[in-house]
């Protein structure tokens, strides 16, 4: 929905300025006409320069989650709307975010509803965030769902924490690694070429084919470089179409020990997600397309939109979860003791929980299985390296001693 400010005059001749939400300008006319106003000028309100400046520096999901937290307290507590976002304006030290409350607060102080406060701001507020509050504002239950949707988000920002921190170590050793090759190859074994050359020394030929990496990256770094370039802008093109997304998806799945915590952690999310929309009162056709904009799974987005338009033709979600093999018969089968007890958000709750339980033992095991798998490649790459260096040194040496 669309925020348009407006001036008008009521039956008095008294001034109005303001805003009204509405889909489009011809809804907001029929809004204000409803009212017993005669409308002077309207026009959409665009973006502020707080929407621009978000873009460029960011809103942190811990940011949101925090506040989300904060700000449900406040509300149920009873504070009013307004001087809830003002506490929390002092309370945050990002810029960023700080307009973004400020706008927000403006627009509510505008007559402008906290959802459509919200939908200025989508890069901040997702579908999912803003549909849940426009469904508590409707049913009288904010802060009821505020709660939820704070719980809700601290689960699954722990449950990222987790995953990042258990592959934070093997990418340092993996980059530390990259960089000790590269001084190898770029700053070591051209000084050693020259000796070689200098005494002609046969090489085995795993030195021989070192030193000729060595020489043609320090002779072409520019081509390798442009390469290198052109490979990341390409991959992040075709990653960022939904074939490449879907690929890179199927290929992490099929790792071993990654894929199944990726895919669980995935799962764990979107099923606490939909659970949270159906518990807040969203038809479950419109939960389901809702989930299918936030996920960054584009194998769920699809089944969601899947499963919106076969649960629509009235038939049961449980039914399309168990003809779709990614998901486990476990979902299938909760939905189902769901759809028949009139509980689906309670069971899909479980369903979450259990998930985000075994994502949470896979990852301590991911962290065990990985270090060692690291120390053995990283062992390999330098220690083949080293091993090209050292044989023409031993050779030489006997040599000399002949």
């Amino acid at each position: 929905m669309a925020i348009f400010t407006f001036s008008a005059k009521d039956n008095l001749g008294a001034s109005k300025f303001g805003t009204v939400e509405a889909n489009d300008r011809d809804s907001a006319l029929q809004l204000l006409k409803n009212q017993n106003l005669v409308v002077i000028s309207i026009q959409e309100k665009q973006a502020s320069f707080a929407d621009k400046l978000f873009k460029f520096g960011g809103v942190s999901e811990d940011e949101v989650t925090t506040f989300t937290r904060e700000f449900s307290v406040m509300i149920s507590s009873g504070l009013p709307i307004n001087k809830a976002l003002n506490i929390c304006v002092n309370q945050f030290e990002g810029k960023n975010f700080k307009e973004v409350l400020l706008e927000i607060s403006k627009d509510i102080d505008s007559g402008t509803s906290l959802s459509g406060a919200f939908a200025r701001f989508p890069d901040v507020f997702d579908t999912s965030y803003i549909s849940l509050v426009r469904a508590g504002e409707s049913s009288g239950k904010l802060e009821v769902v505020l709660k939820r949707l704070a719980e809700s988000y601290e689960a699954i920002r722990d449950l990222k924490s987790r995953l990042k921190a258990a592959l934070i170590y093997p990418a340092i050793v993996l980059v530390v690694m990259f960089l000790v090759i590269l001084v190898l190859v770029v700053y070591v074994i051209p000084k050693l070429t020259e000796i070689f050359v200098s005494i002609n020394q046969p090489l085995p030929w795993h030195t021989q084919f070192l030193v000729n990496v060595s020489s043609f990256v320090t002779s072409f770094w520019y081509l390798l470089f442009a390469i290198v370039l052109a490979l990341f802008f390409g991959i992040r093109y075709y990653l960022s179409t939904i074939e490449g997304q879907m690929m890179l998806s199927t290929l992490i799945y099929k790792i071993p020990v990654i894929g199944k915590v990726v895919k669980q952690t995935e799962l764990a999310n979107y099923m606490r997600t939909l659970a949270l929309l159906v518990s807040a009162g969203v038809q479950i056709t419109e939960a389901l397309i809702i989930v299918s904009k936030v996920s960054n799974n584009p194998q769920l987005s699809k089944a969601s939109i899947e499963a919106s338009k076969f649960v629509e033709k009235g038939n049961a979600l449980s039914d399309y979860l168990r003809s779709n093999t990614f998901f486990d018969p476990i979902i299938s089968s909760m939905a189902k003791i769901g759809e028949e007890t009139g509980q689906m958000d309670e069971l899909l709750y479980k369903v979450a929980d259990n998930y985000s339980n075994e994502s949470s033992y896979a990852i301590k095991g991911l962290s065990a299985s990985l270090e060692p798998i690291i120390l053995v490649i990283l062992g390999i790459s330098v220690g083949s390296i080293v091993l090209s260096v050292i044989t023409p040194i031993y050779g030489l040496i006997g040599n000399l001693s002949q």
